[in-house]
């Protein structure tokens, strides 16, 4: 679980959950081969900040990265043209065809390592066009990011055959690890009632990391209000503490465990 992942959230560390160093394995081995690989599971569990993560990793290691989110039905054209814009910082002119072989020229001079997040929403023709650049000019690393990829993936020959072993699945936490990884990752959790916990992941945040951290900015802006008049505070998250921060993020609808 990540302390960024939510701006505004603050007391929060990085905690790697077993998804995360399983999903960096695979990503470690692709970008040493320059391979292709994708990170997939359900919106909220992770997946963009392993993602980010790694980017971070390459960065520091030397690697030219790009970040893209792909506008919803990108097309071959508009993959090319946001790719070229990454890579040069600037607006791309030309006719799609040479811009093709520009982008091919500088994957292979600069060999990045590129993540495509939320890649699903592309066309099918805007995943083609990624893959047909792997193959043409293969000697940089291509990670495909997304909660609907599976099926996204299915629409362009070949992705999901190349993707084998090189795929790393993110989902809800559950059970011990949920509890070790909350108390572990903010210091308004780390002393909670483990039922309490459980009870709040049941009903309000299903082992989803996103969720967690709106809850519990609330539950620190409730905190503020509380120090801002001049009243204690609440070391950690009880049901009182729990109550005002429903109420601040806007889940009133939602019943608060007892």
């Amino acid at each position: 679980m990540n302390a960024r992942h939510l701006r505004g959230l603050t007391g929060a560390v990085d905690v790697p959950t077993a998804a995360y160093n399983r999903a960096m394995l695979v990503l470690r081995r692709a970008a040493g081969d320059n391979d292709l690989a994708a990170l997939l599971g359900e919106a909220g569990t992770g997946k963009t900040f392993c993602a980010l993560s790694f980017l971070e990793q390459m960065t520091a290691a030397g690697r030219l990265t790009v970040y893209l989110q792909p506008e919803p039905t990108a097309t071959h054209t508009q993959m090319t043209t946001r790719l070229l814009q990454k890579l040069t910082g600037a607006r791309p002119t030309g006719e799609s065809y040479y811009r093709t072989d520009d982008l091919a020229d500088l994957l292979t001079e600069h060999s990045p390592v590129i993540v495509v997040d939320e890649a699903h929403r592309a066309q099918a023709r805007g995943l083609d066009q990624l893959i047909y650049l792997k193959e043409n000019a293969p000697e940089w690393t291509l990670v495909l990011v997304g909660s609907d990829l599976p099926a996204a993936a299915a629409r362009v020959a070949g992705v999901r055959s190349r993707l084998r072993g090189r795929t790393a699945a993110f989902g809800a936490l559950t059970g011990a690890e949920l509890l070790s990884t909350l108390q572990a990752w903010h210091p308004l959790l780390r002393q909670a009632d483990p039922q309490l916990l459980q009870r709040i992941d049941a009903r309000y945040c299903a082992g989803r990391f996103r969720d967690w951290a709106q809850l519990l900015r609330a539950a620190e802006d409730a905190n503020d209000e509380l120090r801002a008049r001049g009243k204690p505070t609440h070391p950690t998250l009880t049901t009182r503490l729990l109550g005002t921060a429903v109420a601040l993020a806007g889940f009133d609808a939602w019943e608060v465990p007892a």
